[in-house]
């Protein structure tokens, strides 16, 4: 199969990502840009939902409780919905076609096996951090 798109994954809502997306069609004309938004294909899922609320109640159930954290900072936080953005874009980027993916902000995990990935981040200090030395 010919690889004649590139895989672009916004992750969340966000005003960079109609940017990211311009620049991309603008630079590599040659190839369709595929834009995957993970609202539209996971998150709006009312099975999706449901599931993950309970993974925020199991996953940080005592500490919502206690007020150390509030359910809006847990609920795209949870393990649940990391194993499934994972799901998601395997089933969706290992058809053949793309030639390398990119993704927008640095929360999740997007990457496959099978091409080459790309991270769009602008809190690039704090992934730095994450670099030894």
């Amino acid at each position: 199969m010919k690889k004649n798109k590139i895989a672009f994954i916004a992750t969340h809502k966000h005003h960079i990502n109609d940017n990211l997306n311009s620049v991309l069609n603008k630079h590599f004309n040659e190839f369709e840009v595929k834009k995957i938004e993970l609202e539209h294909v996971l998150f709006n899922k009312i099975s999706f939902r449901i599931l993950n609320t309970f993974a925020v109640i199991l996953q940080y159930g005592i500490q919502i409780i206690l007020f150390r954290k509030k359910i809006r900072e847990c609920y795209f936080r949870t393990s649940y919905i990391f194993n499934q953005v994972r799901k998601v874009t395997e089933n969706l980027l290992n058809n053949g076609c793309f030639i390398f993916s990119i993704q927008s902000n640095s929360l999740y995990d997007t990457s496959t096996k099978s091409i080459p990935h790309f991270i769009y981040t602008d809190h690039t200090h704090l992934e730095n951090l994450r670099y030894p030395n």
